[in-house]
């Protein structure tokens, strides 16, 4: 069955040169080939095998750690890099937009050209870049134009910028404190009306929503009670309507990087299939594991459709 995974990752040379020259590796690091190393004939071999038509493939972040002019040239680049892939192998590559946080006018030309001349479908961006959230005003023309554009917007952890995760390492970093990053990125763009204002513009979060299916209902309790009552009529600083609103209209979610029975089930429980998207985080979680994980769940072939393409041709038109 034909597959359209929305979550890739390839870090261009130039990208990984940048990072590089901020942060120098020790010599003699680990031996053997890592999934990064992959030539473009060795990831589509890889895709042939596991029936991934199309993968959207998405530059790392951090850019906004690197000079201006540095950053707007890795940007540029890796937006052509992608293109160039696209028809190299015609249908088997879409690209997301990498955009410079810190150039706000330069990123609104470039989402631009993006969509216009490269066909990108998408921009993804990472929830916080250091000192700043995607949330904050400024950013919020970015969003304005992909709403205009119709392109979608896939929210992408980036590292917490919250000091009590630090000193513990994976566990509450990668582990947990990505995923809650994220939830509170998404809930502040819902509560400060960014949906109501743009009723037409669409996001995606990995992870099987990155906790908020679970705690849909809550939220939504609490928006009810006492003042918060009030708060979802006054629009501008608070939603107009309750978040299983926003995720039945403007937000979806994937598949990636998250192996667990019971958040499958209830994403699927809680939006519904025709709201999950197949997604792997490749090749930060590989295809093996990922369809390994994918047969251990009871879907009907109607369900396999609509997360493996149908939901993507329907709602995006991929």
């Amino acid at each position: 069955m034909k597959k359209i995974d929305y979550e890739t990752h390839l870090s261009t040379k130039n990208f990984v040169e940048a990072k590089a020259r901020l942060h120098p590796q020790p010599a003699g690091g680990p031996a053997g080939k890592s999934p990064f190393d992959m030539t473009l004939e060795e990831r589509v071999d890889l895709m042939d095998r596991y029936e991934v038509q199309t993968q959207i493939v998405s530059c790392g972040g951090g850019l906004e750690e690197l000079d201006r002019e540095t950053a707007l040239y890795v940007a540029k680049t890796a937006n052509d890099e992608f293109a160039e892939m696209a028809v190299k192998y015609p249908g088997r590559f879409l690209g997301y937009a990498t955009l410079v946080p810190q150039d706000i006018d330069a990123s609104l030309r470039e989402l631009e050209r993006c969509h216009d001349d490269l066909g990108f479908p998408a921009w993804n961006t990472h929830t916080n870049f250091t000192d700043t959230y995607i949330d904050d005003d400024q950013y919020y023309p970015l969003l304005e134009l992909a709403a205009k554009l119709d392109m979608f917007v896939y929210l992408h952890p980036g590292p917490p910028a919250i000091d009590r995760l630090n000193g513990y390492g994976t566990m509450l970093n990668m582990g947990l404190g990505y995923h809650v990053d994220t939830a509170i990125t998404m809930t502040r763009l819902i509560c400060k009306g960014v949906f109501d204002r743009l009723p037409n513009l669409k996001m995606m979060m990995g992870h099987y929503g990155e906790t908020m299916p679970f705690m849909l209902d809550r939220m939504d309790s609490m928006a009810v009670q006492g003042e918060a009552s009030t708060l979802v009529r006054k629009g501008n600083e608070c939603n107009l309507h309750s978040m299983d609103y926003y995720f039945k209209h403007n937000i979806y979610v994937t598949t990636s990087g998250n192996f667990s029975k019971a958040a499958f089930i209830c994403t699927r429980e809680r939006l519904g299939m025709d709201h999950i998207l197949f997604g792997t985080d490749f090749p930060i979680e590989s295809y093996e594991r990922t369809m390994a994980f994918l047969r251990t769940m009871e879907m009907t072939e109607e369900e396999m459709e609509s997360l493996y393409f149908r939901n993507s041709q329907r709602v995006f038109g991929i």
